[in-house]
């Protein structure tokens, strides 16, 4: 609202169109935000209906009740993907799938132990590689805890490395 009005007087006073230019420019961006406040809403009110539907639950119970981590984050993508392949838009796959999981059911996934130990060691092989001077790009090969940046030499160095790495004979 407030930020809408601010850039409408300081778009008026710097370039001076008359009423018709302003009024076909405001015409344009509340077409394009109108599309995207409908699939917003569309996307919610969707997630609402198959949570009234029990369709929430069923999900729950196919999950294993009290499921966690791993398990809820799979079930939460699973679900996203189908409603995005259903019906189109990635948007209300998302929405939607918040509506159905939960989002407190997905922020106990993200906070349980293993999912935090994951995310915590793609941090470190992150910052690794920055330090590494890689231009902050992911590395190629993470093998346990082993990064090696870059496309091995050969693959015979590869393969060494993979047996000393994980104990291979």
């Amino acid at each position: 609202g407030l930020a809408t009005v601010a850039a409408l007087v300081v778009y008026v006073r710097q370039r001076r169109p008359d009423r018709d230019a302003v009024a076909a420019a405001v015409e344009e961006a509340l077409m394009s935000a109108g599309v995207i406040i409908l699939i917003t809403a569309a996307g919610g009110a969707f997630g609402a209906m198959l949570r009234e539907a029990g369709v929430g639950d069923v999900l729950a119970a196919l999950a294993g009740g009290g499921a966690g981590g791993f398990a809820l984050l799979l079930l939460a993508f699973g679900t996203a993907s189908l409603l995005k392949i259903a019906q189109g838009s990635s948007t209300v796959a998302m929405i939607t799938t918040v509506g159905l999981v939960g989002a407190a059911a997905l922020d106990k996934a993200v906070a349980s132990a293993a999912v935090q130990e994951q995310l915590q060691q793609n941090i470190r092989a992150y910052e690794l590689n920055t330090k590494n001077g890689r231009n902050s790009s992911m590395p190629q090969t993470i093998v346990k805890d082993r990064v090696m940046f870059g496309p091995p030499p050969s693959a015979a160095a590869l393969e060494s490395i993979l047996k000393q790495t994980l104990g291979l004979k």
